[in-house]
């Protein structure tokens, strides 16, 4: 059904409130028109997507018109009872989400998981029925399971009977915070169990296949949406951080907090730990992409900033929220506002020439043609080549000469 104009839609519902004039239910009818118009002209994300959909639409409204023209005519109750019709308006509905529903934000670190997670927490806005955790199993945590996906499983279930510490708790960040005070086991669950709305964001779980479909077969109503972002962009975000090394640390359930044995890393000794992320996260990324469920949503994070409007919508579609234009005033506020994200600068980051080999490998090739970015390389030239590098003395010598600037500029950032 093709939407009408705003002038065909204005001349229908002048028409129809003269035909009803004297009547005080014109303007009923003439509001559920206005608000089926209104539906039809949502953008892409946001409106019905064929004609049957959009029929609905404008039949599901009148039908909600009838009923008011119904109860026009019924004797006035005393107590009257409002009950809302999730199908028709375009107002926040208090009634969602109608079962507690786990929502898991995985990504890898500095890819704008907390913007989404802003984005995601604030479609329920009363705190007594929404909760979150920042970034569970994470070092500093301490919990009695084997492997994140098993503390994972018992969160968002609500069972903290097992974790004796979040790191994170009550921490905030871009006006979030995810609990109060100190962590308490008995306090946590009860505030989880409490909420309808469980918002959870992990950094340091990657295998999408092995660490999260299995739950969506054991967690009720889990939805998962899968944060990308282009690997260079997250390198250097975590570079520019001091994250590189304990994110690959992170590949230990031990360094994350769990098992019976405490965590003694102190010096990480395993080699270069740039190049042996790179090509994990484009290992990992790569996985990711082939997979395809109805419970899993992919999102890349440049879309999202770029897009937001539609890709906002996506997200409110997947996981079921009622439109509303509160949550469409809500997603711009927080995706056009000031963030800690992840900076977007390349003109001054330097690369070591094992840092470029590494993402010039097949591997991370594939996974960027795979999420559809760029595969040509900020240092390469009209060639393809890396001048810094030829040379075996040349290289070692660029390479250290990147370091020790990086070095330099970490300190003068905690100065």
């Amino acid at each position: 059904m093709r939407a009408p104009s705003r002038s065909g839609a204005a001349r229908l519902i002048h028409r129809t409130a003269r035909f009803l004039s004297g009547s005080a239910l014109a303007a009923l009818l003439a509001t559920a028109l206005a608000a089926a118009v209104a539906r039809a002209q949502e953008p892409a994300g946001w409106h019905a997507t064929n004609e049957s959909e959009a029929s609905c639409l404008m039949q599901t409204s009148l039908q909600t018109a009838a009923g008011a023209l119904q109860r026009h005519h019924m004797p006035e109750s005393p107590t009257p009872q409002i009950v809302a019709s999730r199908d028709t308006s375009l107002h926040y509905y208090e009634a969602w989400p109608p079962e507690p529903m786990p929502v898991w934000i995985y990504t890898f670190g500095r890819s704008g998981s907390t913007l989404l997670e802003k984005l995601v927490f604030s479609m329920v806005p009363d705190p007594s029925e929404r909760f979150c955790v920042f970034e569970p199993c994470h070092h500093g945590d301490k919990a009695s399971f084997t492997s994140c996906t098993e503390e994972m499983q018992a969160i968002m279930t609500c069972d903290y009977q097992h974790v004796d510490n979040l790191h994170w708790w009550g921490y905030e960040e871009e006006g979030m915070r995810c609990g109060s005070g100190k962590y308490d086991r008995d306090v946590a669950q009860a505030a989880c169990s409490k909420a309808r709305f469980r918002v959870f964001k992990t950094i340091h779980m990657h295998n999408l296949a092995l660490e999260a479909l299995p739950l969506l077969k054991t967690v009720p109503h889990l939805k998962v949406i899968n944060l990308m972002r282009d690997p260079r962009r997250i390198f250097m975000s975590a570079i520019g951080m001091g994250m590189v090394s304990s994110a690959v640390k992170s590949a230990s359930a031990e360094y994350d907090g769990l098992g019976i044995l405490s965590p003694v890393w102190h010096l990480y000794t395993g080699g270069d730990s740039g190049p042996l992320y790179i090509r994990y996260m484009c290992r990992m990324m790569l996985e990711q992409a082939a997979i395809r469920d109805p419970e899993v949503l992919h999102v890349r994070y440049e879309d999202l900033t770029s897009d937001w409007l539609n890709h906002s919508g996506r997200v409110y579609k997947f996981l079921g929220t009622p439109k509303s234009r509160r949550l469409r005033a809500t997603a711009a506020e927080i995706i056009e506002g000031d963030a800690s994200g992840p900076s977007n600068s390349v003109s001054s980051f330097a690369w070591t020439c094992k840092e470029m080999e590494a993402f010039e490998s097949e591997h991370c090739a594939a996974a960027l043609m795979s999420w559809g970015y760029d595969p040509h390389h900020p240092w390469q030239t009209g060639a393809g080549g890396r001048p810094a590098c030829q040379g075996w003395t040349r290289a070692v010598m660029h390479d250290a000469g990147v370091k020790v600037k990086r070095l330099v500029a970490r300190f003068l950032d905690w100065a």
